[in-house]
């Protein structure tokens, strides 16, 4: 933890920054509790699994018990905020066990996400079937838990998954950059160069889904990453027929739960000065937001 932390937050949000702190948890400590208390301060926790010999593999550390005492503090300390699980062949059992686990302990939200083809998620590939699963089971756990849920949406149909799943990739436009800890600007967290993604999207382009789809010139292939080209597969991943795909087995009463849940969170997230743009990474599907008010006086009576 950076030696001066609680002077560079108090600095972000004197400057009216929305500010979240990412960690592994394993540094969140009675302080910083009490740093955080009274102050507009989101806390984003890597979990990955409650498995302990799953978690010393994939976190390649054996603290799993000081994740969880750090969850009992936020919880107990009725701080704001939420986990988040990046998703493989390893761990894509545990999306149930830690969604209840999230709701257990008042957490705002989980978001489940895929691993992407970059850094040390070059050696596996975010395939379809992966992500089919993934969606179909976080979208089980929001029909199960759906009265736990901030579901803001009254009526809703089948389109939002169309809408929210073909617009076009954010990367490489004005309205979106990532500042890196080094200062430098990037189109996208996996893209450095926009010269990268001339040539994904170039790729994309020549995909037989997209040459028959009558929402290609919207979506333009929708997200970059996900379509690891680097490891020369040839699965082009459409999210709107892996959405569609995932739920198709659900009743009409469980689905329209989903849409009412989705439409409601996308409505929230959308980009406000230009609804054609969109981050994959940040639609509902990948995500349980609570009703954390509700959740905290069911379980815990305040």
């Amino acid at each position: 933890m950076a030696r001066n932390l609680f002077d560079i937050l108090s600095y972000a949000i004197d400057k009216g920054f929305l500010v979240n702190v990412s960690t592994n948890g394993t540094l969140v400590d009675d302080d910083y509790i009490r740093f955080v208390a009274d102050k507009k301060i989101g806390t984003r926790i890597s979990l990955h699994t409650l498995d302990p010999v799953k978690f010393a593999d994939i976190a390649k550390r054996d603290d799993l018990d000081q994740v969880t005492a750090a969850v009992d503090r936020l919880r107990d300390g009725h701080s704001y905020y939420s986990l988040t699980a990046t998703v493989y062949d390893k761990n894509v059992d545990d999306i149930p066990s830690l969604g209840q686990y999230a709701l257990d302990n008042v957490a705002n939200s989980i978001r489940f996400t895929p691993v992407y083809p970059c850094n040390l998620g070059k050696q596996w590939a975010a395939t379809g079937p992966l992500i089919l699963r993934m969606i179909h089971d976080i979208a089980s756990l929001a029909i199960t838990m759906y009265d736990d849920l901030e579901v803001t949406c009254e009526h809703a149909t089948e389109t939002i998954v169309d809408i929210m799943t073909t617009r076009r990739c954010v990367a490489d436009e004005d309205r979106f950059s990532i500042i890196t800890a080094g200062g430098s600007n990037r189109a996208c967290p996996f893209y450095p160069n926009a010269e990268e993604l001339a040539t994904v999207q170039g790729i994309i382009d020549s995909a037989a889904v997209c040459k028959t789809c009558d929402y290609a010139p919207v979506c333009q292939g929708g997200c970059k990453a996900l379509n690891n080209w680097e490891q020369g597969t040839s699965d082009f991943l459409c999210m709107r027929e892996i959405v569609h795909a995932a739920i198709e087995d659900f009743t009409p009463e469980e689905k329209q739960k989903l849409y009412r849940y989705w439409q409601g969170l996308y409505a929230e997230y959308s980009y406000a000065e230009d609804f054609r743009l969109g981050c994959v990474r940040k639609l509902p599907i990948w995500e349980l937001v609570f009703n954390r008010a509700a959740v905290r006086r069911a379980r815990y009576g305040g």
